[in-house]
């Protein structure tokens, strides 16, 4: 049984809160902290369908879009929407968005979030997830589920196989189901993708990877405690989102033609017109500090989002690739930017280390081209907000945030206004290299088109 969640509380504090900042330079080098009059959890509505790493926290676009002083009608665009927490806040607020997202993942949960289910009745929500269960406890069948499921050779170094036929079973059971209430097929994927990402949520709960770490290191407790049932991790996870999602539909009702759409892969190419968006606001990958198709490697491979043969290649068009795909004939040349700060650096750690030098290259070279299309699509009086940190690479400093709002300002992107915040979750919810140093504070730094 769903257990329906009323009085749900907005009004608990938040991790961080935010204020409209004045449009002087004025905040230029300063940390600050911001507040707002409604003070919402983190993971309230949808933003916390699914744990996602190095997401920023929603009230950064909240206060972007206000900043802004967007409306209905306006368009806000994240480049890099990862679990589509931008996309999300425009929506509860009734301002179209765009996403794209290189991770297939990302791309499936960020729509999954802004996608309202039942919306001609959203407590219905509660009597199909729990026909689903239903129907999940009543299987009795064994699915064969190596052959069901896209796992990778070494699955049993992570599961057992008790759990991942369990587990076989549950997605069998949510790609099958139809909803005992009558909906169309648009209705039907959308909920078979809401169950799908609910399901992906607990793949982690269900194993014996450290979900602290996202390094691949198996967790010793889980092996004295034992690791948890598939079918009550999953329940629990309905139990969960499926209010959450319900409050969310609710919310969207009323303004039903707002629309958020992920549109692409690639935020080096963005399929939209010139002159088009109102806001870009975004956070970039951080350069090599979390692989990302890493920290989710078995969910693409269990969702069927990746074959097993396609990770590498895969992995190696992120920006801020991650030094363990690279093939050696990519990284043992020096390469260079013609930038003579970013070069500098690039040279410092070529002595020491190929191959983080290579990714420091490609990382500014293609956030480059981002900006090029950034300048494009924006609109005259659009602007540009970018929230992004510095980190350390082989123990050299550096300074991401100021190298990029350098080559922003040479795309013709001008600099407003910029302030630092401070990350409360030092680890950015989970751990990194000791390498790569600590990311203390993010620079939020707007900008406007020349």
């Amino acid at each position: 049984m769903i257990k329906r969640a009323y009085n749900m509380s907005t009004t608990e504090k938040t991790v961080l809160t935010v204020r409209e900042l004045p449009k002087s330079n004025s905040l230029n080098g300063r940390t600050v902290t911001f507040h707002s009059d409604i003070v919402r959890k983190v993971s309230d509505y949808t933003h916390g369908l699914h744990d996602y790493p190095a997401k920023y926290i929603p009230q950064i676009p909240k206060w972007a879009i206000n900043y802004s002083k967007l409306h209905p009608g306006d368009t806000v665009l994240d480049p890099f929407c990862g679990s589509g927490t931008t996309l999300v806040e425009a929506r509860l607020m009734g301002i179209d968005s765009y996403g794209i997202d290189i991770n297939p993942l990302a791309r499936l949960l960020a729509k999954a979030k802004v996608t309202p289910l039942c919306s001609e009745e959203p407590h219905s929500l509660y009597k199909i997830s729990t026909d689903l269960l239903k129907n999940i406890a009543a299987d009795k069948d064994t699915k064969e589920a190596e052959r069901y499921l896209n796992l990778h050779s070494n699955w049993r170094y992570w599961y057992d196989e008790k759990t991942i036929t369990r587990l076989a079973k549950i997605k069998y059971n949510i790609e099958n189901f139809t909803p005992s209430i009558g909906k169309n097929d648009k209705d039907a994927e959308n909920l078979k993708q809401f169950f799908l990402i609910c399901f992906s949520s607990i793949l982690k709960k269900c194993s014996y990877f450290d979900e602290k770490q996202i390094k691949v290191l198996r967790s010793k407790e889980k092996f004295k405690a034992g690791i948890s049932d598939p079918y009550e991790a999953f329940k629990k996870a309905l139990n969960s989102q499926v209010p959450k999602m319900v409050q969310f539909t609710n919310k969207c009702l009323e303004t039903p033609s707002c629309e958020a759409k992920i549109i692409g892969n690639d935020a080096k190419s963005i399929h939209l017109p010139n002159d088009s968006i109102d806001l870009v606001v975004t956070s970039p990958p951080y350069i090599n500090a979390i692989d990302y198709p890493f920290a989710h490697k078995y969910n693409l491979l269990i969702l069927g989002l990746l074959k097993p043969d396609d990770y590498r290649p895969h992995s190696r068009d992120y920006i801020g690739v991650s030094e363990r795909v690279l093939l050696k004939k990519t990284y043992n040349d020096i390469k260079l930017t013609g930038d003579a700060e970013i070069d500098f650096l690039i040279k410092k750690i070529y002595d020491v280390d190929k191959i983080r030098a290579y990714i420091m290259w490609e990382y500014f070279t293609d956030m480059r081209t981002v900006f090029k299309e950034v300048y494009r699509v924006l609109d005259k009086d659009g602007k540009f907000i970018i929230v992004v940190g510095s980190n350390y690479i082989r123990k050299n400093y550096v300074p991401t945030h100021l190298l990029l709002k350098k080559i922003a300002e040479k795309e013709g992107l001008l600099p407003n206004i910029k302030f630092f915040h401070r990350i409360q979750r030092r680890f950015l919810g989970i751990p990194r290299n000791h390498t790569g140093g600590v990311i203390r504070d993010e620079m939020v730094a707007v900008f406007k088109k020349a």
